[in-house]
């Protein structure tokens, strides 16, 4: 049989042969199977970058012929590469496309031996990103496959009905160890007694020395420390102790460690000294550091008047820890003390402030009370006493006149002054009992359109009326129309327009409202806004709106919009 080295030579040929001969297509079979050979001889030949290519390239080639069980092995390949490097999360998708694509192949001895292997290797690799509830799925699919398909091994050879108990055994272990993260210490005992079972079994059908068997037995035992089963603990260390001579070093510590957490239980002092001193011993057997502190070997570790000088350490260091805590504990009761005079003298301080923010809540209060009292009182003595006298001489003069188109404008003129006169004392009895204008925009706008027909401005209205009410809440509306009014004020005393259209329109849970007309227009860069316009501003930006005015000497146009949810 060639070594390695020759057989990567000869497949490396082979693909140079097929490709420098364009015969890819011809012998597509060969092709494929050549690349999988040559990753499989770089990865026992130790390199991984290669084997990774040339498994990349297999996977590829498979895909596009249609093997899907060539592409799972690769993937299977690729993903062991991943898992090397320590690049979990790649690993986890090319081991789940290898089961995706190994599924379906025929049922061979080698698809149950790929996929049971994918999926305990998917469970590793979610425990290695701390994804324990995946790894656990994984792991028991990984048990359920092997139970499902055990004829698979039992039809064939003993040392594949050793292979199966060996895997169930392993695969449980990984179980008992998450389980054993989550803290769930009986689960994890549940399925380190179902591992036991099953390399138990192996061992009676065909006797070998198994390490599985002490591996899993030392860690039951040490589940069932931190359960508080000492004696059963007991029992099965000793069960372990004659392996032991066969433990390598790795072994050795955990056996110590074992020994030692049993006998720090059943308050053996001197025997837990000794058995933290080997298991240091043997956890770094190749530290010859550590070998200069202890000074000993195995079998002169046990000097009596050793043990006492070092328990007389331990116990020096313990009263030290002592009082570290004790101290520690003064120095945090000191701190709560001072933080609980701190948070009552803040509270203090809160109770303080709110006081003084409620006395002065109710000043402010009051102030705007008397302010809007002195605007009431000065609108209805002077504005409504004007307004008044003004609608009697407008009366006079109607009952004078003969003139029928003189005798219709003084009829507008006098309703005019009536709905002026009538707002002003809404206005001023609104204010005196600090209670809100109720507007009907429609109905304003409409009445302003009939009262300028006729004239040198014509007003073209693009409103729903019954969407205005259904959408705008009665601030809203108001808003709208003190900015229209002083919009139209505006148009009527400055633009000289004889066209205004005003649209207002609602889409996707926002109003759009616009203003446009045919005056001489404006440059808003040049012009300062006026009292007027600030106004405007301010009842947008309290809608939470935006608007733009667009420069023009040809007309102004007003866009504007605000949410209405």
């Amino acid at each position: 049989m060639p070594d390695d080295d020759s057989a990567l030579f000869f497949i490396k040929k082979v693909i140079a042969l097929i490709e420098n001969e364009k015969l890819e297509d011809e012998l597509p079979a060969i092709y494929i199977e050549a690349y999988e050979e040559q990753a499989d001889l770089y990865k026992a030949a130790g390199h991984y970058i290669k084997s990774f290519e040339s498994a990349n390239k297999c996977r590829y080639l498979s895909r596009f012929g249609a093997d899907s069980c060539i592409t799972g092995y690769n993937s299977n390949l690729m993903a062991l590469y991943s898992y090397g490097q320590q690049d979990y999360h790649s690993a986890i998708k090319y081991f789940k496309e290898s089961i995706s694509k190994v599924m379906n192949c025929e049922k061979t001895q080698r698809q149950y031996y790929v996929l049971q292997s994918v999926m305990g290797n998917l469970g590793l690799s979610y425990a290695k990103i701390n994804n324990y509830d995946s790894a656990l799925y994984y792991y028991k699919s990984a048990e359920n496959y092997l139970l499902d398909n055990e004829g698979q091994y039992y039809n064939d050879t003993i040392s594949n009905r050793i292979f199966l108990e060996q895997a169930l055994g392993v695969v449980n272990w990984h179980i008992s160890s998450l389980y054993k993260t989550k803290h769930c210490l009986d689960s994890a005992e549940k399925y380190i007694r179902k591992a036991l079972y099953y390399v138990d079994k192996k061992i009676i059908e065909n006797p070998t020395n198994d390490l599985h068997i002490p591996r899993f037995k030392l860690d039951l035992a040490n589940l069932l420390l931190e359960k508080g089963n000492f004696r059963e603990a007991e029992v099965i260390l000793n069960e372990v102790k004659p392996l032991v001579p066969l433990f390598d070093a790795e072994y050795l510590s955990y056996w110590y460690e074992s020994k030692r957490r049993l006998s720090y239980a059943q308050n053996k002092i001197e025997e837990a000294l000794y058995n933290t001193k080997q298991y240091l011993l043997y956890r770094d057997s190749f530290d010859m550091r550590l070998k200069e502190i202890f000074k000993l070997d195995v079998i002169s570790s046990t000097n009596v008047l050793e043990y006492q000088q070092v328990i007389r350490e331990t116990e020096l260091k313990n009263k030290l820890q002592q009082s570290i805590i004790i101290g520690t504990l003064i120095i945090i009761a000191i701190l709560l003390a001072f933080l609980l005079v701190i948070s009552r003298t803040t509270r203090r301080q809160k109770r303080t402030l709110l006081h003084q923010e409620i006395l002065l809540q109710a000043f402010y209060e009051d102030a705007i009370g008397q302010q809007r009292n002195k605007i009431s009182e000065d609108i209805h003595d002077d504005l409504s006493s004007s307004l008044a006298a003004l609608r009697f001489y407008v009366l006079d003069m109607k009952n004078k006149l003969h003139d029928s188109q003189t005798l219709n404008v003084v009829n507008n003129i006098s309703e005019e002054l009536d709905a002026m006169y009538n707002l002003s004392r809404n206005y001023s009895h609104n204010l005196k009992n600090n209670t809100k204008v109720n507007i009907n925009l429609f109905d304003f706008l409409t009445n302003v359109q009939n009262k300028l027909n006729g004239t040198a401005l014509k007003i073209d209205l693009d409103i729903n009326k019954d969407e205005l009410d259904k959408q705008l809440n009665p601030d809203q509306s108001s808003q709208l129309y003190y900015i229209f009014s002083e919009l139209l004020s505006n148009s009527l005393k400055h633009s000289k327009a004889t066209c205004v259209n005003i649209m207002v329109k609602f889409v996707n849970n926002q109003c759009s409202f616009y203003f446009l007309d045919n005056g001489i227009g404006f440059n808003n860069l040049t012009v300062k806004y006026g009292i007027g316009m600030d106004s405007i501003k301010k009842r947008i930006e309290h809608l939470n709106g935006y608007f733009n005015i667009e420069p023009s000497k040809a007309g102004f146009r007003l866009h504007g919009y605000f949410p209405i949810i």
